[in-house]
């Protein structure tokens, strides 16, 4: 609290008390926490993020302090983070992550946490200082286990990494399965090996056995959301792990990694969260009832919890980041100026529709009526966004920003 407490903001809370009996979550992932100490006064890391991903890491404290409110805002049965909760694997990041979770643990709100692979033994765990930088102590296995005890059930074998299982409400158990890779190094892709093979048949067999509803987490995705993301984004292999679940009847699936609000269904709905550290900032509130309805939203953190104008600053920032690497994309064309302004507008806007899960099926034929559309089509054979731009239109989903599940009555 000592680090934590002058980022933040007091919130006035009321609990409504229903009387119903839902379970109630709130799911997030890529967090991608970093430290201030870590990177605060530095150009060399500003200049970093510009060319980065759309994460806006250098907004770490004002972003931890909006989830925790809004968590206290809405008071969940639980928060749940799966996974890249840290930038890099930074052992400071961690602890400051952790300091504020245990503010929400103090007030009856109980937090489970998964590792991802940007968790635990991360070469590239830095201190950026001016215009330089130097390496960062990298969390371990042992430290991870150790600051996240309070967020984690004990672990029940020491050969699934992380995994652990937690009931929650009358009938539901959560089950949280660690795939990521990171002995004796992180590594982007996750792996689901005899071990996790055999953890998960008995994690099934004690849910059907006690007459629990199985609800499933994961970093990485079960099921694959683009045909361009998959080999590092997906569980490897991730069919043998799909079967059992679906033939459990788990419903759904809980993942992240990718940075993209999606859904996908394949015997059993996989839901990945988008990055909570990217514009548009959300996180995933679920609702479990007692007669076996799911039901899922995506929403982005109430902007009062934010500093001003920090969703607009957010979103320009993701925006610009698409024009810049899109421009350099056409760099070697010769475009008239106009319609090189046309096509960048038009590449920001559907990035951030994709990215935020707003790049719905329905309107597909208007972003291809659009006249930079077909200036985008011209060198669709040189230009690799120009395939990227058809690529993320054939596959815009029909809602992946919401879902009700009818499962059996509890």
């Amino acid at each position: 609290m000592r680090k934590l407490l002058p980022f933040l903001i007091l919130v006035l809370c009321l609990t409504v008390v229903s009387a119903c009996a839902d379970t109630t979550l709130m799911v997030v992932s890529d967090t991608h926490f970093l430290a201030p100490e870590l990177y605060e006064g530095s150009d060399l890391f500003l200049r970093a993020m510009a060319q980065g991903d759309g994460k806006v890491v250098q907004e770490s404290p004002a972003l931890l302090t909006a989830l925790i409110n809004q968590t206290r805002r809405l008071h969940p049965d639980a928060l749940i983070l799966t996974g890249d909760l840290v930038f890099n694997g930074e052992l400071k990041s961690h602890e400051w992550l952790a300091e504020g979770l245990q503010l929400l643990l103090d007030e009856g709100i109980q937090v489970y946490v998964i590792p991802g692979n940007h968790d635990i033994n991360v070469q590239t765990a830095r201190i950026f200082i001016g215009d330089t930088w130097t390496y960062a102590e990298q969390t371990r296995t042992a430290a991870f286990a150790r600051i996240y005890k309070p967020f984690m059930k004990p672990l029940e074998r020491a050969d699934v990494g992380f995994s652990y299982t937690v009931d929650i409400g009358t009938n539901i158990r959560l089950f949280f399965l660690d795939c990521a890779i990171y002995e004796p190094m992180a590594y982007t892709n996750a792996i689901f090996d005899d071990a996790l093979l055999e953890y998960t048949q008995d994690v099934l067999a004690k849910a059907h056995n006690d007459g629990k509803q199985l609800i499933s987490f994961s970093h990485h995705s079960l099921i694959p959301h683009s045909s361009l993301w998959q080999e590092s984004f997906v569980i490897q292999p991730n069919q043998p792990l799909r079967d059992l679940l679906v033939s459990a009847q788990v419903p759904v699936h809980f993942s992240g990694h990718l940075h993209i609000q999606h859904i996908s269904h394949d015997g059993i709905y996989d839901i990945a969260s988008g990055a909570y550290s990217v514009f548009p900032h959300r996180y995933g509130l679920v609702t479990l009832s007692d007669d076996g309805t799911i039901s899922y939203s995506a929403q982005p953190v109430d902007e009062d919890l934010l500093p001003d104008q920090f969703m607009s600053k957010s979103e320009a920032f993701f925006r610009d980041l698409t024009r810049s690497k899109s421009e350099t994309n056409l760099a070697q064309l010769d475009i008239p100026e106009a319609e090189m302004e046309s096509m960048l507008d038009y590449a920001a806007n559907l990035n951030v529709a994709y990215f935020s899960g707003a790049l719905r099926a329905d309107d597909v034929d208007v972003w291809k009526s659009d006249a930079s559309y077909l200036l985008w089509k011209r060198y669709s054979d040189t230009v690799f966004f120009s395939q990227y731009v058809d690529l993320i239109l054939s596959e815009a989903s029909d809602d992946a920003l919401s879902l009700t599940l009818f499962t059996k009555a509890q």
